[in-house]
């Protein structure tokens, strides 16, 4: 399977392309890397209301803007959940007792594919998303 997808690339890619590559997720303006980070916030019907650097934000003012407090939905955030997926036990971050770690995981990747399909679609307008391939790692153990 390798050989043949490196004869694709090749068949693909006569000379050497340059490929863009996006550094920013969603409100990322504080890395200079491509990165998201693994955070989700939750409302308290467990419905995602920030991922990435934006839930992180958010956090940040939730605690640090006191005055306006009173008017602001109460969020759960959630971090590193991918964890979930080692075997280890003492790895495994903190999610709230009957929270399946597999809908942060679900939550997680859709919103993802919203900012590829719209980032992709920005970049190239013709592109169909079955053209498109993901590959994914998971955590080692």
């Amino acid at each position: 399977i390798l050989e043949q997808l490196v004869q694709d690339l090749l068949i693909l890619t006569p000379a050497i392309v340059k490929l863009p590559v996006n550094i920013h997720g969603p409100n990322n303006t504080r890395t200079l890397f491509p990165k998201v980070h693994t955070v989700l916030q939750y409302d308290e019907s467990w419905n995602v209301v920030a991922w990435g650097e934006s839930a992180l934000a958010r956090e940040i003012d939730f605690w640090d803007d006191n005055e306006e407090c009173a008017d602001k939905v109460a969020t759960t955030t959630l971090e590193y959940f991918k964890l979930h997926l080692a075997g280890s036990e003492e790895e495994k971050p903190y999610l709230p007792e009957g929270f399946d770690y597999r809908k942060a995981i679900k939550d997680f990747l859709k919103k993802m594919m919203e900012l590829v399909k719209e980032t992709l679609t920005k970049r190239w307008q013709e592109l169909e998303m079955s053209q498109v391939r993901f590959v994914f790692t998971i955590p080692a153990q």
